[in-house]
């Protein structure tokens, strides 16, 4: 275990390193130099006040601590993502470029309109199960939720289910304090949400390319 004094050094030296790294210089370009003159100017030492420690140190261990709560629905999470998590698509739709933005995304998505979000001539729909009720950010960090999204995108003419994307996520059940609640998703949000799923199923058609045209 380190004592109190070695635990200040540690952080005193990460406030150093992390001082030239919000100044964009990477990691590796610290030099031996730099390091001494950030010690010297006392900028590091004024930040590891106890205030310092706890707030930027303490209470984020804390807020990622595992507790039994938190290790149950995860693998809960784990376990029914196995099953039907993540993207799939049945059917693609090929679409004119006017029907695409200059990022390349369909220009006619409007998330607001329930199940009219892809307009008249798809049904949009979403599901949400919660296998536990609970508001983490509004009641506590110490309070789990944890709930099942069910996006599906139906072609009206003739009701093909053209994709779904399942996805599962655990909030909160973490030790009771003022921190922010910590999440885990399955599958992660970056690999799989709605978002993919609609840029999976509309493809922009290459009209006038050279290949069309043989």
């Amino acid at each position: 275990m380190h004592t109190a004094s070695q635990w200040k050094l540690i952080v005193s030296n990460f406030c150093c390193l992390g001082s030239r790294i919000r100044n964009v210089l990477p990691l590796s370009r610290i030099s031996r130099a730099d390091y001494i003159q950030a010690h010297s100017t006392g900028y590091c030492r004024m930040k590891t006040s106890p205030a310092f420690l706890l707030t930027t140190i303490v209470l984020p261990l804390l807020s990622a601590c595992w507790t039994p709560q938190k290790a149950y629905w995860d693998a809960e999470v784990d376990r029914l993502c196995a099953i039907d998590g993540g993207i799939k698509v049945y059917e693609t739709v090929t679409l004119p470029p006017d029907k695409f933005n200059e990022r390349g995304q369909i220009n006619f998505y409007r998330p607001t309109q329930g199940e009219n979000t892809l307009g008249p001539e798809y049904i949009y729909t979403w599901d949400i199960r919660y296998y536990k009720k609970g508001d983490p950010a509004a009641q506590g960090a110490h309070i789990t939720a944890m709930k099942r999204d069910h996006f599906k995108i139906i072609r009206k003419a003739d009701m093909k289910l053209l994709g779904e994307v399942v996805m599962y996520q655990r909030g909160g059940g973490d030790l009771p304090g003022p921190w922010m609640p910590s999440s885990y998703h399955c599958p992660n949000r970056a690999d799989a949400n709605e978002g993919i799923l609609i840029n999976r199923i509309f493809i922009k058609s290459n009209v006038g390319d050279k290949n069309d045209q043989d």
